[in-house]
């Protein structure tokens, strides 16, 4: 609410709205302005009414405010039926005899409402990504893209609201886990996992990521559509001794994704039970977290590191190197954190 005119010691002063950005396409977008008697009772009472120009709508009446007392509050609606900046003016005709009539300059910016789709080039609501068919182990991230398609400084951004991932078996998970964001220009990515661990081989896993969508929180703001993504997946048979399920070797895999923004995971391979030290070291060789240190049993295992230092904060943004230790085997990994 901006005031926009007081009276006080016989004279009128005015204010003008800044500027209003209101991604509403098809109805109209209310601005809300207050007229008041600034002077002190026992002074007469102040009585006026309101005319907008073409495209603005007032209050229609006539209405008095008296001294001394809160103003009252009218609301100005705009027509927002097309993009771009819109300007008028509200008139307001009043009873003082030193300034019997005053204009209120009004402003806006209708935007278009966001769009919302998962392809850069055309509005597409839903779409598969198939994580393919491959042993157990040897799985690979995939990538959800969120676009507000056709986006440009006409247009609301798109708040992403929320992301659920029903079915599969619960194996299906948004990497690092989903936080609210606004996307503009730029497609929002979220690196989606398969976790093969103990699933059951030779067959297909399929689960629903749905994306909740709507315009950017402004005067006017919608929900918009949602955005559905199948996930589909299919282990086969490990490669391990047969009849054993078991991996036939050591190995350290590749941490993943990486570089990493909070979190990234660590897999590995033990043919027999062994213990297992993964720890993170910095550029100076500063041991700065201790993923593990204990004993594992033999299959395949998988970890997930929040890229935190020990007293539990983030750590900075830059390269860092990881070191898998276990008998039989000793790996580095380098890892970047991005700030």
């Amino acid at each position: 609410m901006t005031e926009v005119v007081d009276q006080g010691t016989g004279r009128t002063r005015w204010k003008r709205f800044g500027l209003v950005f209101v991604p509403a396409v098809a109805a109209g977008a209310a601005l809300a302005i207050m007229v008041a008697n600034g002077a002190l009772a026992p002074a007469d009472e102040l009585t006026y009414s309101m005319s907008a120009s073409l495209g603005l709508t007032a209050p229609s009446g006539t209405f008095n405010v008296d001294a001394g007392v809160a103003g009252n509050v009218h609301a100005i609606t705009l027509d927002a039926s097309s993009e771009g900046y819109a300007n008028g003016t509200v008139t307001i005709a009043s009873d003082d005899p030193d300034s019997a009539s005053k204009m209120v300059l009004v402003s806006a910016h209708v935007l278009r409402h966001a769009i919302p789709s998962l392809d850069s080039l055309a509005v597409t609501l839903s779409r598969t990504l198939d994580f393919g068919t491959h042993p157990m182990g040897q799985f690979t991230d995939g990538a959800a893209r969120v676009h507000n398609v056709f986006y440009d400084s006409e247009q609301a951004r798109l708040s992403l609201n929320g992301a659920t991932i029903t079915g599969g078996a619960g194996r299906f998970s948004i990497v690092g886990g989903f936080t609210p964001s606004l996307v503009a220009g730029v497609a929002r990515t979220l690196p989606i996992h398969f976790n093969d661990i103990g699933a059951t081989p030779d067959s297909t896993y399929q689960a629903t990521l749905t994306f909740q969508t709507a315009d950017e929180p402004l005067q006017g703001a919608v929900g918009l559509d949602a955005l559905q993504i199948t996930l589909r997946a299919h282990p086969t048979a490990n490669t391990g001794a047969p009849g054993d399920g078991l991996p036939s070797a050591i190995r350290f895999a590749a941490p993943r994704p990486n570089p990493l923004v909070r979190a990234t995971r660590f897999g590995f391979d033990l043919p027999r039970a062994a213990r297992v030290s993964l720890e993170v070291f910095d550029l100076g060789g500063r041991r700065v977290a201790t993923v593990t240190d204990e004993e594992w049993t033999a299959g395949r295992h998988e970890l997930t590191w929040r890229a935190d230092g020990p007293d539990g904060a983030p750590l900075s943004g830059g390269l860092y190197f990881v070191r898998f230790h276990t008998r039989g085997l000793d790996a580095v990994e380098r890892i970047i954190v991005l700030p």
